[in-house]
């Protein structure tokens, strides 16, 4: 959803989890009452900002989400709830919405928290949408939401009501993933600067805990805000704590130095179903982990100095349907997820339940019909048995993946030996997050940046509107959320109408 990655990528994270708690046990029992009670999180994913504009990470959306509200919320299964609003209702044309902000919130600090923190909020993404088009605030990630929704303007007309007017008749204006802010702390800031800003810890929000100091590589911890308008947490602190591997993680759980860890691999999450001190939790998730090839180019005809996929290949579509022959997904699931995910067949994952539909002719794991695809489609072998691309040069992929998981690595390790059996070379690096979701951006997303990869192996999580999804793959996400610079006018009509598509 920064350059843009979350659309709630928020960020980025391998698609099928184990997650662990250490249950009640000598290190985990209840505090005495002169004590705070501590809830010690473990995690391998460093945060890379607290400024919520800015972060393109998981536990950068956590850490934000327990700092702020959104407008509206979202339930146990998804569904629209009380946040910095706590009702709202819809014209009678469908093209105006009026929240009712909570009488009495404070923020953190103790200031009120009103309406005008919320149009301000807003404010931000519909000023950024007008000049620079969705996915142009801070990172990306977070405005294309209200973009989607059609929202065109927003009024404040007294403390405790905002009216948000929209050109969309759906209801997704309940589904944006905006944070809202404290406008007297923010208020120097615009559109184009707050991206930039430093969210410099203690936050000030109306969320449950607010992060009051930050260790790069070492912990994010948050206290317990006092002036929070729900229900209060049990745990006085929440200590997110990071790990630069998952062993180490999971052997501070098994040591008690933790209370709760997610993240972790599937032989681990095995191996600790026999602790008893400890339950295991393997959840779905509302993502996937994907191959994202470079396409730069593709629909543009442009092209980049020192940068872009290494081979003309990338950008047609007959090679890269004849590569996704050559991936044996369910042996992914299997070998390097030990059963804990599901085949990836869409772009709308399982999850959705409401958008997901099974494909009725999905691709399928074929070796033989892969070479048959590139043969038809002008890859020969050499003599030594390498693919050559349509200027005559043996084909080399070059693929990046993050230091996040070491599923990726995993993973990679099957894919070089398939694509190996096509004539075709594929190198592999890990790099950190950070380097990473720099190394993908091409010169749209600013100065300096060459998009120099031919593949992104990483994943991503997305917010409840499936749009998210969808979103990543059209022409103005290039610079910001796509990892494929993929660009089809055709796709793009195709967003459009899903979006002006009546819900049923």
């Amino acid at each position: 959803m920064t350059r843009s990655r979350f659309r709630s990528r928020a960020a980025r994270v391998l698609t099928t989890a184990g997650l662990l708690f250490a249950l009640a046990g000598p290190s985990v029992a209840p505090a005495a009452a002169a004590d705070p009670v501590i809830l010690r999180v473990g995690t391998t994913q460093d945060l890379d900002s607290l400024n919520p504009y800015a972060t393109l990470l998981v536990v950068g959306y956590e850490s934000f989400q327990l700092s702020y509200n959104l407008l509206v919320d979202f339930g146990p299964d998804l569904e629209p709830v009380p946040g910095f609003a706590d009702k709202w209702e819809r014209a009678a044309d469908g093209h105006s919405w009026t929240f009712h902000i909570r009488d009495g919130m404070k923020w953190s600090d103790g200031q009120p928290a009103t309406s005008e923190d919320a149009c301000f909020s807003w404010q931000l993404a519909i000023d950024s949408i007008a000049e620079n088009g969705s996915g142009s605030l801070g990172a990306g990630y977070i405005d294309p939401g209200l973009a989607d929704a059609g929202v065109t303007k927003v009024a404040c007309p007294d403390p405790t009501t905002m009216i948000a007017t929209t050109d969309d008749a759906s209801d997704r204006v309940l589904q944006t993933y905006l944070p809202i802010i404290p406008k007297h702390v923010w208020s120097k800031e615009t559109f184009s600067t707050i991206g930039d800003a430093t969210f410099a810890a203690p936050l000030v929000g109306t969320g449950p805990y607010q992060a009051v100091e930050w260790q790069t590589g070492q912990f994010i911890r948050f206290q317990r805000n006092p002036n929070y308008w729900g229900t209060q947490g049990y745990a006085d602190e929440v200590d997110i704590v990071i790990y630069k591997t998952t062993d180490s993680m999971v052997q501070a759980l098994k040591a008690g130095e933790l209370d709760y860890a997610h993240g972790v691999n599937a032989d681990q999450l095995n191996a600790l179903k026999s602790d008893p001190n400890i339950k295991t939790v393997a959840g779905a998730a509302n993502g996937w982990t994907q191959m994202a090839f470079n396409t730069y180019g593709t629909g543009t005809d442009k092209t980049i100095a020192g940068g872009g996929p290494s081979t003309t290949a990338l950008k047609d579509a007959a090679f890269r349907d004849a590569l996704g022959y050559a991936v044996d997904r369910q042996t992914l699931v299997d070998r390097v997820l030990g059963g804990y995910g599901d085949v990836g067949n869409t772009i709308v994952p399982p999850v959705l339940t409401s958008w997901h539909v099974e494909p009725t002719t999905p691709r399928t794991f074929n070796i033989d019909l892969a070479k048959q695809k590139l043969d038809a489609a002008g890859y020969k072998l050499d003599a030594a048995g390498k693919r050559l691309d349509k200027d005559n040069k043996p084909i080399t992929l070059r693929m990046y993946m993050p230091d996040s998981d070491p599923n990726y690595p995993k993973a990679a390790q099957f894919i070089v030996d398939w694509y190996g059996q096509l004539g075709i070379t594929v190198t592999t690096q890990v790099l950190d997050s950070a380097t990473l979701g720099d190394k993908v951006l091409p010169p749209e997303a600013g100065d300096g940046y060459t998009a120099d990869y031919d593949i992104e192996l990483w994943g991503w999580t997305w917010s409840v509107d499936p749009s998210g999804e969808l979103q990543i793959f059209k022409c103005d996400a290039i610079g910001s959320s796509s990892d494929s610079q993929y660009c089809d006018p055709a796709y793009d009509k195709l967003y459009d109408d899903q979006l002006a598509a009546t819900s049923t």
